[in-house]
């Protein structure tokens, strides 16, 4: 009874660590300012999501332009491509619907 008491103590102490330490650091998806795309970043996602009508072309100019402010990680929009890539048909559909949805979880409206 004595350990059990113990180890559940030890686990209340740890999780109140990892939780202060959690909250001071700042979020791993939030990105410094201006920061340097890769200069193909925009042209792969064009391609590779088979991007074709005027309103595509322009929500992946602002997900780049997001970038480059400091407002979105690249690696959200990266790790968002390399998913809805996978995708067997309508692959810009599910690029901007998932990075739509991650984004507003970061509170960034696109």
């Amino acid at each position: 009874m004595r350990t059990i008491c113990l180890v559940a103590v030890s686990l209340f102490v740890l999780s109140i660590a990892t939780s202060t330490a959690r909250a001071d650091a700042p979020h791993p998806s939030v990105a410094a300012p201006r920061v340097n795309v890769s200069p193909d970043l925009q042209e792969i996602l064009e391609s590779d999501l088979r991007a074709r009508r005027p309103q595509e072309f322009a929500f992946i100019a602002r997900a780049i332009e997001l970038i480059e402010a400091g407002k979105l990680s690249e690696s959200l929009v990266r790790s968002t491509y390399l998913w809805a890539r996978k995708k067997p048909r309508r692959k810009f559909q599910y690029f901007e619907r998932g990075l739509r949805f991650r984004a507003g979880r970061l509170g960034i409206n696109l």
